[in-house]
């Protein structure tokens, strides 16, 4: 975004009840992006084209509402609501497969991946750590490899580096080192009067805040 104050408009791409999205550029340096729309399933789109997306797939075969979307490798991670999160494999491109479930306690609203783990935005369960080595064998037993009980209601994740922000609803920003998965531990806790999306890069910490709009953290 070499220009930011140029930016228009390009097209629109009208769905169910869009709620997060993701990117991917593969090695044919094209960019495809994973749209979660709720009751409508996932969407994938090829947006090589500028302004001209074109719709390659929509998987429909998720259990529950699909929140969240994290894309890595050929691999789809979905914050899938009251069923946790569900893995989709895609070795071959735009037909994506179920290959794991792991339902978590609460109500998944948001996924991040980072190496051998998926954190989770599970709602009132605050964050779930999940164990990702093996999609396959994923359950609600023995996937879960750590929690962190937020105040709040966690509704979106994003990592940095060994810590873990959670936008928390009235919980506000919640801060966890996750240096040991299986021991989740509190840094800070900043407020916000109502935090329902985090990003996080170059040493920041963005919030989309309902009351009080786009809040920045930094040190």
């Amino acid at each position: 975004m070499a220009d930011p104050d140029s930016l228009v408009r390009l097209t629109t791409l009208f769905g169910t009840y869009s709620s997060d999205i993701d990117g991917w550029q593969p090695a044919d340096s094209l960019l495809y992006l994973a749209i979660a729309e709720r009751d409508g399933g996932l969407y994938l789109w090829d947006v090589s084209v500028r302004g001209v997306p074109d719709l390659m797939a929509q998987f429909r075969d998720l259990p529950g509402y699909v929140r969240g979307v994290c894309v890595r490798d050929d691999m789809l991670y979905v914050a899938n609501g009251q069923w946790g999160l569900g893995v989709l494999g895609m070795s071959v491109l735009w037909q994506p497969e179920i290959v794991g479930i792991c339902d978590t306690p609460g109500n998944a609203r948001s996924v991040a991946v980072a190496g051998d783990y998926a954190y989770i935005a599970d709602g009132y369960s605050g964050l779930q750590i999940i164990d990702i080595t093996d999609p396959g064998a994923m359950d609600s037993l023995a996937c879960i490899v750590g929690s962190y009980n937020t105040p709040g209601y966690a509704w979106s994740v994003a990592l940095a580096g060994d810590t873990v922000c959670v936008a928390d609803g009235n919980g506000g920003l919640q801060i966890i080192d996750v240096g040991s998965p299986s021991d989740p531990r509190l840094i800070d806790a900043l407020h916000t009067p109502h935090a329902d999306g985090v990003a996080a890069a170059n040493g920041y910490v963005y919030v989309a805040d309902r009351d009080w709009g786009l809040v920045i953290f930094g040190r």
